[in-house]
């Protein structure tokens, strides 16, 4: 039990002040009714945290593939422009991801362990998605084409705004994340080309062929 009181209990409650250290003491006694051990724990309750920062934003994105049967998602961490720092006090981040994403989920990094609620908005429709306790939202359609034949034929953007409110329930930080689709790349040049017998290449537009043979197996790489 906590210096000054004493329980007999197998448990014992012990009150304890909001970032003060509390000292319990405990004391078991084995079987034999002689033989007795301390252990003396110091517990230290934490202060009701105010950080309501943001260290990342992770993506889990659909993209588009003609092959793929249902949900194709693929997850990681976006390179926000410019680079997001909890400790800045820039809250309006972009970020620039394949033409071929067509839907996402956004993952919300909280600077601290600690927080009261999280909320993301999509800024087109103004539906608002609670994500206290899953911590990521549902799938959101991305702005720009979806036909899963064509990827995006136009730049095209979505707003989010993502709102933490910390573990005090009054500190609240609002970032605002705009999702850039490019257009798609109209760039159909090749950079190399060669062949198992002979290789070839073909830079900047210029090809340089030196076949030998009449059958050969054709690598080709793009440029983009």
């Amino acid at each position: 039990a906590a210096a000054g009181a004493k329980s007999n209990a197998r448990t014992a409650s012990v009150g304890l002040a909001t970032g003060a250290s509390s000292t319990v003491e405990i004391e078991v006694t084995a079987q034999n009714g002689v033989t007795k051990a301390v252990y003396v724990m110091e517990v230290t309750r934490s202060l009701i945290s105010s950080n309501a920062r943001l260290t990342n934003v992770v993506l889990a994105g659909e993209v588009s593939r003609l092959n793929c049967a249902g949900e194709c998602l693929e997850m990681w961490p976006l390179v926000t422009e410019p680079l997001m720092n909890p400790e800045a006090a820039l809250r309006e981040y972009r970020v620039t991801v394949a033409s071929s994403l067509m839907k996402a989920r956004v993952q919300p990094v909280p600077n601290g362990l600690r927080y009261k609620s999280m909320k993301v908005t999509v800024d087109a429709d103004s539906s608002v998605q609670d994500i206290t306790s899953t911590g990521i939202t549902t799938l959101f359609t991305l702005a720009g084409n979806q036909d899963t034949a064509y990827i995006n034929a136009a730049a095209s953007t979505t707003n989010f705004t993502i709102s933490l409110l910390a573990e005090d329930g009054v500190t609240l930080e609002t970032y605002k994340l705009s999702i850039v689709r490019p257009a798609a790349s109209t760039d159909a040049s090749l950079t190399m080309m060669y062949t198992e017998n002979t290789a070839f290449s073909a830079l900047y537009g210029h090809m340089v062929p030196a076949f030998a043979g009449r059958n050969a197996s054709l690598g080709v790489y793009t440029n983009m």
